[in-house]
């Protein structure tokens, strides 16, 4: 085997010679096969007597030769390509030749050259060593095996079962520490560490147990890496040829790069998982096809839905875990199993589901799902929202109290109202009848018919102000009555303005007498500057006062009212509150209520 301290005095260029025509290190001395050779001539300058050995030739003999005498036809006729030799070409010596001795025998050499000077004349040493049964590709085959070999980023080596290589090949050539042809006839115990021998060979055994192995990763630090490289190889049991050894083809990858993708893959999914399980509300991932079945739960999950994560991971045991009625269960999972395949989002949020448990309170969770896609699973989120349900509740509880104590009141303002002046408390309360009707037939929300209803109540209630001599006057009111009675409006807006209602109800009552074309009272507002509620008011009480009795005069009846409104449309009425006031009447059938 090559002398390595002879390679690297080589290959670091010690060989040089001087000024004479012998070398510094004269090359009787290299104690491996040695030949020296012109590299314009061809011819031979030297060989050493272990050259000699391996080829036959005496040393008068090879003086005689020419590089070419050396080859078998067949890697002459490789060889030829690279003719005529240079200090750039002579770099193809190197490799895997076929050589022929002096008695026509052939062998495989392993051959490295290193370009020197000999007696001032452009040189080669040339280092063949004999690898005997390890014989080159046919030819035929060879250019297409060695492409295919160089399109491969991987290290492919043949081994017998003892780990002994027979060829080397590497996509990384600049990862290697030496010639690929140096690998030749080695064992797997000089060229890799040797804590990794012992698992290379149990692969080998596997290998040829079983006809392959795969997966077997290992780490090796590599020239110019400041971290160790991963690496992962496989083993195949190749067919072996008659009287040869059995041997296996081995494959190694450099998966350093997929290694740190991994490592960066798994960094995220554990800032991920970090997230996920101290975030405030349940979390899952899950199926739901319809099984139920966990891949992710992190301990909000099973502590809102009132359950444990072990009791969560038995197969589809969420719905029993999680709902104990039975006839409640079997509603909730047709429900969401259901939501969920029907891939609408929208449908798939469930707000303040109960939860109950024996002798214990009752809990509320609100949940949703996120279908992830192509996957077949959903992110599931839960949380708790009993308190503030309950919260909720008790606001709402809390104002339908003020409600009715504000109720309350407004029933006491048409008491007195009615006990002074009952012709104006059955007005009012007609007026908000035939309000009301319009503004459903509008569609109002209810907080707003609502208002709408309680402002038309209280519209006149500035009346209180307005002797009663002449609101019950049977004759005609003068001018100086008239603007007593006009009074009313401002009147009702400072006694009302002091309620803080949730809707304008003082505001109906100042501005129910204004008109589009700003020709109503008391302030002469025109159009926007009329708010909604009281073009609708003043709508109605034109209808209830025109088709009602009066104290000075009959009643004109309904359609003679809706006459007014319909003529009255869009220069005094609102025109949206006219066509929905003439649709109640003509449309629904709507009736005054009596007294």
């Amino acid at each position: 085997m090559l002398n390595h301290r002879v390679y690297q005095a080589a290959a670091a260029g010690e060989m040089q010679s001087g000024g004479g025509s012998e070398f510094s290190l004269p090359i009787a001395l290299i104690p491996a096969p040695a030949i020296l050779l012109d590299l314009e001539t061809l011819a031979f300058h030297d060989a050493n007597d272990e050259a000699q050995n391996l080829y036959g030739y005496t040393h008068e003999e090879f003086r005689q030769l020419k590089l070419i005498d050396l080859y078998s036809s067949d890697s002459a006729q490789r060889l030829r390509a690279f003719f005529p030799l240079n200090d750039a070409s002579a770099a193809a010596l190197g490799g895997l030749w076929k050589q022929t001795r002096k008695d026509g025998s052939e062998f495989t050499a392993s051959i490295a050259c290193k370009h020197i000077l000999h007696a001032r004349r452009p040189s080669c040493l040339i280092f063949p060593m004999n690898i005997g049964e390890f014989a080159l590709p046919e030819p035929d085959n060879f250019g297409r095996e060695l492409a295919i070999l160089n399109a491969l980023p991987d290290l492919v080596l043949e081994t017998d079962l003892e780990g002994r290589i027979y060829s080397f090949h590497s996509g990384q050539k600049e990862n290697l520490l030496l010639p690929e042809s140096e690998f030749i006839g080695k064992h797997v115990s000089e060229i890799v560490p040797e804590d990794l021998v012992p698992s290379a060979l149990r692969a080998l055994a596997e290998a040829n147990e079983k006809g392959h192995t795969t997966g077997h990763e290992y780490q090796l630090k590599l020239p110019g890496r400041a971290e160790p490289g991963h690496f992962e190889f496989s083993i195949a049991r190749l067919q072996p040829k008659p009287g040869q050894k059995q041997r296996f083809l081995v494959v190694s990858r450099d998966i350093t790069a997929r290694k740190k993708v991994e490592l960066e893959l798994q960094e995220s999914r554990d800032i991920i998982k970090a997230t996920l399980d101290n975030l405030p509300i349940g979390i899952a991932i899950n199926s739901a096809n319809p099984a139920v079945q966990f891949q992710y739960i992190n301990d909000n999950f099973a502590l809102f839905y009132r359950t444990t994560t072990a009791a969560l991971q038995e197969p589809d045991a969420f719905w029993t875990s999680v709902y104990h009625d039975e006839e409640f269960r079997e509603q909730m999972k047709s429900r969401v199993l259901a939501d969920i395949a029907s891939g609408d989002p929208a449908r798939m949020v469930w707000n303040e589901v109960p939860l109950t448990r024996a002798g214990e309170e009752t809990r509320y969770i609100s949940a949703r799902s996120i279908p992830l896609p192509g996957e077949g699973m959903v992110v599931s989120m839960v949380w708790d929202v009993t308190e503030r349900k309950l919260a909720r509740e008790e606001i709402e509880n809390h104002m339908q109290h003020l409600e009715r104590t504000m109720m309350g009141t407004v029933e006491v303002a048409m008491a007195i109202s009615a006990m002074r002046d009952p012709y104006t408390a059955g007005h009012e309360r007609r007026v908000a009848a035939i309000a009301e009707a319009i503004a459903v037939r509008m569609q109002l929300d209810a907080k707003s018919v609502q208002g709408i209803r309680i402002g038309a109540h209280l519209h006149d209630l500035g009346k209180v102000v307005v002797p009663v001599e002449i609101l019950s006057k049977p004759g005609k009111i003068t001018t100086a009555e008239m603007q007593i009675i006009r009074a009313h409006a401002e009147a009702g807006y400072d006694v009302l303005k002091e309620i803080d209602f949730p809707w304008p109800i003082a505001e109906i009552a100042r501005s129910h007498h204004e008109r589009l074309d700003g020709s109503g009272y008391p302030r002469g507002l025109k159009g926007d500057e009329i708010i909604p509620e009281a073009r609708i008011v003043a709508v109605a009480d034109v209808v209830e006062a025109m088709a009602s009795h009066r104290p000075y005069r009959a009643g004109l009846g309904v359609t003679r009212a809706l006459a007014e409104i319909e003529r009255g449309s869009g220069s005094w009425y609102d025109p949206g509150v006219a066509a929905a006031c003439l649709a109640i009447f003509r449309e629904d059938g709507f009736v005054i209520p009596d007294e």
